[in-house]
């Protein structure tokens, strides 16, 4: 039993369909949302599950949470179920489960890289999908003793894209900083290529001036491959939904964030800065939250204080005025980013 996944959380998805767990979305009634496994991860649609695993060490078992977008404060977590061979899996609050305990327990058994097996202890075989796809529940399935789709993957919920932060050398120059941040990722990337290089290609002149997000996708295709008309970059006027940002983030493109900036909830700017990542914080334990994802902000200018700031902030606060850079509050506005 692979006792390393202890207290983590993750997407999980079915290593034969590719498709990720999700329920139905009956949250308030106990024993009747079953698991399913038909969903697709996209730039529309985020998984809306998040299974976190917390194990017994003396009894060698795990209990399967399920925390995102599932939790009451009366009510307590939600539980993964399974009660015989057969039966669907089925999420349950955990103070009001009409079962034995044992049947919310599981072994969970490592089978190679990031895939594993998930054996109801209440019963023989393991968690999977029937053999010819005709449903896409999650069951307790064995034919023979063997399925051939009872392995799943634990996709983490933890995101860092690695990418080289510039910082602006003049103080308008957020957006070639980054530019060049985004293209930095690129295996063309020059780092030799100057901002000043950046903004006379772009602009036509050397100026200390701002620049659109289409100006910054420009700069992008420029430090990335030396040609402002690649492509490889683009500028939306627009900001992102949160399943957008994830699955951007998660397919390792940092995203190019144009913030409109306020003080005293008057407009007095813009600024730009990288997303690269993201984490989950589960809410287990607590009151009041089910977890949430926190981005990862990385700033392009110097504070007043002298240093660069890093900023988790969750979604809710970048779309809506709730992100501070150097004591201005700051909104998602519109966004530079990898084709």
């Amino acid at each position: 039993c692979a006792s390393d996944l202890d207290g983590k959380q993750f997407f999980v998805k079915n290593a034969v369909t590719g498709k990720y767990m999700k329920s139905d979305e009956n949250a308030e009634i106990p024993n009747t949302d079953v698991l399913n496994s038909n969903f697709d991860f996209s730039e529309n649609n985020a998984p809306n599950l998040v299974i976190s695993f917390f194990y017994n060490s003396q009894n060698k078992y795990y209990y399967i949470i399920t925390t995102r977008g599932y939790y009451n404060s009366t009510r307590g977590e939600y539980r993964f179920s399974m009660s015989q061979t057969g039966q669907r899996a089925r999420r349950h609050v955990k103070e009001e489960v009409p079962i034995e305990q044992r049947h919310q327990l599981f072994w969970i058994v490592n089978v190679g890289g990031d895939k594993y097996k998930i054996l109801p202890l209440s019963a023989y075989g393991a968690m999977s999908l029937s053999d010819d796809y005709t449903y896409n529940v999650i069951q307790n399935y064995t034919q023979n003793g063997v399925s051939t789709n009872d392995t799943w993957i634990f996709e983490s919920t933890n995101k860092d894209i690695a990418f080289t932060r510039y910082l602006r050398d003049q103080s308008n120059w957020c957006w070639l900083a980054t530019a060049k941040s985004l293209a930095s990722t690129e295996s063309g990337f020059n780092s030799a290529i100057t901002q000043s290089s950046g903004c006379l290609t772009v602009k036509g002149y050397v100026g200390n001036v701002t620049g659109t997000v289409q100006e910054t996708a420009q700069a992008a295709n420029y430090f990335a491959d030396q040609n402002i008309n690649s492509a490889k970059y683009m500028g939306d006027d627009s900001y992102y939904t949160e399943a957008g940002t994830l699955y951007y983030l998660r397919s390792g493109r940092p995203i190019g964030v144009s913030l409109t900036v306020y003080s005293n909830n008057t407009v007095v700017g813009g600024h730009l800065a990288v997303l690269a990542g993201y984490r989950w914080v589960d809410g287990y334990g607590t009151s009041f939250s089910p977890g949430f994802f926190e981005f990862e902000f990385y700033d392009t200018a110097y504070n007043s204080h002298g240093y660069v700031q890093d900023i988790s902030c969750t979604y809710e606060e970048l779309i809506n005025i709730g992100l501070n850079i150097n004591n201005y509050d700051c909104k998602w506005r519109n966004t530079t980013i990898k084709n």
